[in-house]
């Protein structure tokens, strides 16, 4: 049995078969995926290459973390975004990361002539040092300067 067409279903249903461009509108989802199919083999070469865990004279290793912006493969010095990867999606990620653990207010990135910033509403009530702005300790003294609250 031929086809005129270069994209169609096989009898039976269980099969697609894309000979033409398969073109995924907004808003729809695809399933069954993995998450990357290529992230496999980039791994793979940095343990073939031998450049996994870099070099021993480089003992800068970040954590690794996993978010549903990013991960990360501090093994390989890599991380993995979906984000793109501008301005704006630096600033997504960064406040992804971080948004649990600071009291982000603002976030600026610029690279090149490009720029861009993204504010938010405070989530915690911090004291900080009039002096040095940094935040005091549950006695309200300045880890900083000692500068101490009355």
């Amino acid at each position: 049995m031929g086809y005129n067409t270069k994209n169609y279903m096989a009898q039976g249903g269980d099969k697609w078969t894309i000979g033409g461009t398969l073109e995924i509108l907004p808003g729809a989802t695809v399933t069954g995926l993995s998450a990357d199919p290529l992230l496999p083999a980039i791994l793979a070469v940095y343990e073939a290459q031998g450049i996994k865990n870099g070099a021993s004279t480089n003992k800068q290793k970040g954590p690794a973390f996993k978010t549903e912006l990013a991960t990360a493969y501090p093994e390989c010095r890599l991380v993995v975004t979906k984000e793109t990867m501008t301005v704006e999606g630096m600033i997504k990620i960064v406040y992804d990361l971080l948004k649990d653990k600071l009291n982000i207010v603002k976030i600026t990135f610029t690279s090149g002539v490009n720029g861009a910033t993204e504010e938010y509403e405070p989530k915690n009530k911090i004291d900080r040092c009039p002096l040095c702005g940094i935040a005091l300790n549950e006695n309200g003294v300045c880890p900083k300067c000692g500068y101490r609250k009355h």
